[in-house]
């Protein structure tokens, strides 16, 4: 479990701090190790969101509280940490922020479990010691709260670190398949692996892979889609249930055999519901009958496009769908905090 947490939360830093920032990662890697136990309650708090009861006050925690003490098992710091948030505290957990949104204070103030850097989310100052300070900062400010949860920190790092300027760069996907060589696409991958697991760090960092967009992203119907600009893109894909069963299960169940530890789901709608508020294929399917205890991400603001009658029909959708993370990067100050509105007090 140590292993499979530690990689969730390494894999976003790693992509920020490749080749010439080994010394400043050091620093930073030595800090976040004593709190890294902390992160494995992003992982199950969606499993907590399930459960009724009353709701917990925000009483102090003390100091020798037994999440807080290292010689114990990860299991049992897990299990005491959670019995402890509050409805606010879990959701602050599930919701992740894109950086250009935050105000300050937001992080305390919501207890957000994550911040992204989106895609074109460059600084000022584009140098790694300008990055370093920022998520300092923003740690500075989780370590503030009541239950000090260290944050999340995502990247769009879409082909390579693209925010950041004299980094490593590959082409895009429809580039390496234009290619048409199999082996140089491989040998590519291998490169993003060896970089992210350095034997000069004191800590090898450990990506994941993720297996996305689940589920019929690549085949909704022309004309279904709800955007303003595309005809199929993010549209609803029909299928029965022998489709299901021959072409679109295999590949994700395949994946997860191989050892996956985060799926994403997609921005798309199958037979009319929207993925992000599926609870019969995220919830009963993917984790129930196929075992599937990792990670579940929202695409970029994916919850957003679920219409909100969904919740009058089928009871709140994210909560349903038991996402891990849900992405709400740009509309998060309008919605006044996380989106408490629809979970049961």
């Amino acid at each position: 479990m140590k292993r499979d947490f530690w990689s969730i939360k390494s894999f976003s830093l790693t992509i920020l701090f490749r080749q010439q920032t080994i010394s400043h990662l050091k620093d930073y890697v030595k800090k976040i190790k004593k709190c890294a136990i902390l992160f494995c309650a992003g992982i199950v708090i969606m499993i907590l969101l399930s459960c009724t009861g009353p709701s917990r006050s925000e009483s102090p925690v003390p100091a020798n509280a037994p999440y807080k003490k290292t010689a114990l098992a990860v299991e049992k710091r897990v299990e005491d940490l959670l019995s402890r948030m509050t409805l606010e505290e879990k959701l602050g957990q599930m919701t992740q922020i894109e950086k250009g949104s935050l105000r300050s204070g937001d992080i305390s103030r919501y207890k957000l479990g994550s911040v992204l850097s989106g895609g074109g989310g460059a600084l000022t100052q584009n140098t790694i010691v300008a990055w370093n300070a920022m998520i300092a900062q923003y740690q500075e400010e989780a370590r503030a709260t009541r239950l000090q949860i260290p944050l999340l920190y995502g990247i769009d790092a879409v082909h390579g670190h693209n925010n950041l300027q004299n980094t490593t760069m590959f082409p895009h996907n429809i580039g390496l398949g234009a290619a048409g060589d199999s082996d140089l696409v491989r040998r590519i991958g291998q490169a993003y692996i060896e970089g992210f697991q350095s034997a000069v760090l004191p800590v090898p960092l450990r990506p994941i892979a993720t297996a996305k967009h689940f589920l019929g992203d690549g085949e909704p119907r022309w004309g279904s889609s709800k955007t303003d600009t595309y005809k199929i893109d993010q549209g609803d894909t029909q299928a029965d249930a022998t489709y299901l069963q021959d072409v679109l299960f295999p590949p994700y169940q395949q994946a997860i055999k191989a050892g996956v530890r985060t799926i994403m789901v997609s921005f798309s709608s199958l037979n009319g519901i929207k993925m992000h508020a599926h609870r019969e294929l995220i919830t009963d399917l993917l984790k129930k009958t196929w075992g599937f205890t990792g990670f579940v991400v929202s695409d970029w603001g994916g919850i957003d496009q679920v219409d909100p009658d969904y919740s009058k029909q089928h009871g709140s959708p994210a909560r349903k769908a038991q996402e891990s993370l849900m992405c709400l990067p740009v509309k998060f100050p309008a919605r006044g905090g996380c989106p408490v509105t629809g979970y049961p007090q």
